[in-house]
């Protein structure tokens, strides 16, 4: 039986989330601000520290990464927004998605969130079920992905759970998350997880 696990890799684990997240920029470097050339030449002392291992969850299946979701602590109004999901081809369709879409409420609830938002391409239809299974419904809001172009995508949102939630306060991890946020491009992939052609300011994952 196929046992699926999600994370957050410890500091002595950066390996892992170095492995994977390296893995991910190399098949759909569209999907986050970053470049394989740049993380790779990151120093071994410099993984364990960065904001990214921090708020990055990393799912493994039967013991092996494959796949990652960061999750970006909410705004002022209440927001989080799971970002740049990932899963290794090989193991799309087994039910990675679906875990990575469900633990990026933990870290968002413990951020005092009050929804969990997500951003997803109108065109990719698998990426809209597996929000759905995930208990994300349609909040009404529709933009372009990209400025001047055709392609839409709608949000589709969950509540946190009620009680899950603790005040929220900016600590120096969300700080620095969301200093470096601000340096990245805005665009990414439902094709990262899905596997589809259509690119996405924020779309989404793989079906299970």
């Amino acid at each position: 039986m196929t046992e699926i696990s999600v994370r957050v890799p410890e500091s002595a684990q950066w390996r892992c989330h170095r492995d994977v997240r390296l893995a991910a920029l190399a098949k759909a470097p569209y999907a986050f601000g970053s470049t394989p050339a740049r993380e790779r030449a990151f120093t071994e002392d410099a993984w364990p520290g960065r904001p990214a291992a921090r708020t990055t969850r990393v799912a493994e299946r039967d013991g092996r990464p494959c796949g990652l979701v960061g999750v970006r602590p909410p705004e002022a109004d209440g927001r989080a927004e799971p970002v740049s999901p990932w899963v290794r081809p090989g193991a799309r369709g087994s039910g990675v998605a679906d875990a990575l879409v469900r633990r990026a409420l933990t870290p968002a609830a413990a951020d005092g969130a009050a929804q969990v938002c997500r951003w997803v391409v109108v065109a990719d239809p698998r990426a809209g079920r597996l929000y759905e299974r995930g208990g994300f419904r349609r909040t009404g809001e529709e933009q372009p992905v990209r400025a001047g172009g055709a392609a839409r995508e709608f949000a589709s949102a969950r509540p946190v759970p009620v009680g899950a939630q603790r005040r929220w306060t900016v600590s120096p991890v969300r700080a620095e998350w969301r200093a470096a946020s601000r340096t990245r491009s805005a665009s990414t992939a439902s094709r990262a997880v899905t596997g589809g052609a259509s690119p996405a300011r924020t779309a989404v994952a793989t079906a299970a």
